[in-house]
């Protein structure tokens, strides 16, 4: 309330990997939108068809998925942002990824870091819906 964010951005309900933690935060994250006394547009992050593709073309789905559920993702008529990074973004967004190595070295690894820097150039996110609020 004291912020009074025009957007704020979380994982989705399906925590983009399914990941408890993730769905946590995305339930955390709503609650307090729909809390605020401002009105700011919730955006969840999301992977596209296409991308979901590619990645799994350099690591295999079930090392980052927590189920064996197909990986959530939405068309990118569906996006309300699809943000991309240039090469100063990208690389920076990388040295901070990278901080979290127990977690990113080992795709780095399967698939090359010119090939982790290309699939964390895009950002997506889809608008929260009527559905996501409920509960």
């Amino acid at each position: 309330d004291e912020v009074r964010p025009d957007v704020v951005l979380t994982f989705g309900p399906d925590g983009q990997t399914f990941h408890p933690d993730h769905i946590a935060v995305s339930r955390w994250t709503t609650h307090a939108v729909r809390m605020a006394d401002a009105d700011p547009d919730l955006l969840y992050a999301v992977m596209t068809p296409e991308w979901v593709e590619a990645f799994a073309e350099l690591v295999p789905m079930d090392q980052v998925m927590m189920t064996d559920d197909p990986p959530p993702s939405v068309p990118a008529s569906e996006l309300a942002l699809w943000f991309w990074c240039d090469d100063v973004l990208a690389a920076r967004k990388v040295a901070a990824l990278r901080c979290q190595a127990s977690q990113v070295e080992p795709l780095v690894a399967m698939g090359g870091l010119d090939a982790y820097t290309l699939l964390t150039r895009d950002e997506f996110y889809r608008r929260a819906t009527a559905s996501d609020w409920s509960g």
